[in-house]
């Protein structure tokens, strides 16, 4: 999965330009786990998500970002899924040339979303999740 993507599909989130329509499953779910601060060296979130199976053909992944004062950043390229409805883990983690962020908390976002296979791959998120952090210099 294209960093390109991943960061359009967490834009498209989290400025509502593109409202999350229902879920393929009920059962789908995504979590962030606490974790200890956030540097430009070391941010790394992780997490559990489950899916069901698809009823369609498609591609399912997790995509994380930080977010603080209206600015935002993903990490990680994504994750592609296992849908098979057990319990997975993930882990997003990246680095920054200069801190994005000022010292304090920062919001984490995971999506678990899916494209579909034919046509315009526009996303359809299957589960959220968000969790204040705590970003340091």
């Amino acid at each position: 999965m294209s960093k390109r993507l991943a960061t359009l599909a967490t834009i498209l989130a989290t400025t509502g330009l593109l409202a999350a329509p229902p879920a393929l499953a009920d059962t789908s779910t995504i979590t962030i786990d606490a974790s200890g601060p956030l540097t430009v060296a070391s941010a790394k979130v992780s997490g559990t998500y489950r899916c069901d199976r698809p009823v369609t053909p498609q591609t399912v992944f997790v995509s994380t970002s930080l977010g603080q004062n209206g600015i935002s950043r993903t990490i990680g390229h994504g994750t592609f899924a296992n849908c098979d409805g057990q319990p997975h883990s993930y882990t997003a983690s990246g680095t920054f040339t200069e801190p994005p962020f000022v010292s304090g908390p920062v919001k984490a976002t995971s999506l678990l979303m899916s494209l579909a296979a034919t046509g315009l791959p526009l996303p359809n998120f299957l589960a959220t999740a968000t969790r204040d952090l705590s970003w340091q210099q």
